[in-house]
């Protein structure tokens, strides 16, 4: 009878232990605190029972009027050197991450072949972002670039 009961609470402590979520729910943001070639690059994802939605990840210029995945300009100087350009990278970015493994840690993305400095920047802002999450605090918050 002990022996059932203790395999019984075993049991509901697993399921509750189980439920327990890692991060705590909100929406966080997170930038470098510089622009890098005149644009600065930048992470926004929700979080909601350990699940990652709504990613937008991306760069604003320096007058904070052009992301640039909308520079028509930029895209088409890149594309021909790189064989990818904002427009089409940046989208696959945002869906790895929001596809990506957060825990019980967060396994980065693998990225996107031309775009290797944007896939080190989002896993990087992403998990300052995942850090702030397991707090809940701060929200927002701006971040030096990595030295290369």
């Amino acid at each position: 009878m002990k022996k059932t009961l203790l395999i019984l609470a075993a049991i509901v402590f697993g399921l509750t232990a189980c439920e327990k979520s890692t991060y705590v729910d909100g929406t966080y943001k997170v930038s470098y605190d510089a622009p890098h070639y005149g644009y600065t690059a930048f992470v926004e994802f929700t979080v909601t029972k350990d699940v990652v939605s709504n990613v937008d990840f991306d760069y604003m210029n320096d007058t904070v009027d052009l992301r640039k995945s909308e520079d028509e300009p930029y895209a088409a100087r890149m594309f021909p050197v790189a064989g990818t350009s904002p427009d089409i990278y940046i989208p696959v970015l945002e869906q790895q991450l929001e596809e990506a493994v957060i825990v019980p840690d967060f396994v980065e993305i693998d990225g996107v072949t031309g775009a290797t400095g944007s896939a080190a920047a989002a896993n990087y802002l992403f998990g300052v972002g995942l850090e702030a999450a397991l707090s809940g605090e701060p929200s927002e918050q701006e971040v030096p670039e990595p030295a290369e």
